[in-house]
């Protein structure tokens, strides 16, 4: 998988805590050049920095990859999940309203999105 996505894993005294991957999204009318943005740390790890050293790099990654943009979703009470992107200066662009369902309910998710702009310059079109 990391041959074809950026992939960061956080490692603590050699024990892998964390992750970020950016996964191609399967969604209609999506370019392979907008991705979703996946964090996951163990439990016992959060708030400790792994979560922001992993996005971090993973933004890093993108733009060597020549990505264009990265989403990322969230329920609406993560509120540390949030705080996690807001940092990373995504912002929330609104609700996907009753789109998950989980424990046997319809949850909506908020989605964020983060431009990789510098994968965008290197990029060359012909001048008018």
């Amino acid at each position: 998988m990391a041959a074809r996505v950026p992939v960061v894993v956080v490692v603590d005294n050699g024990v892998t805590v964390g992750f970020a991957a950016a996964v191609p999204q399967n969604v209609p009318f999506s370019t392979h050049r907008c991705v979703e943005a996946v964090v996951y740390v163990t439990p016992a790890h959060r708030r400790r920095g792994a979560g922001r050293a992993a996005l971090s790099e993973l933004i890093v990654a993108a733009r060597s990859s020549a990505l264009w943009k990265l989403m990322a979703y969230a329920l609406p009470e993560n509120a540390a999940g949030a705080a996690l992107l807001a940092h990373s200066d995504f912002r929330n662009v609104g609700t996907l309203a009753k789109h998950v369902q989980l424990e046997g309910g319809w949850r909506d998710i908020v989605v964020y999105e983060r431009l990789v702009l510098a994968a965008r310059r290197q990029l060359t079109f012909d001048e008018p």
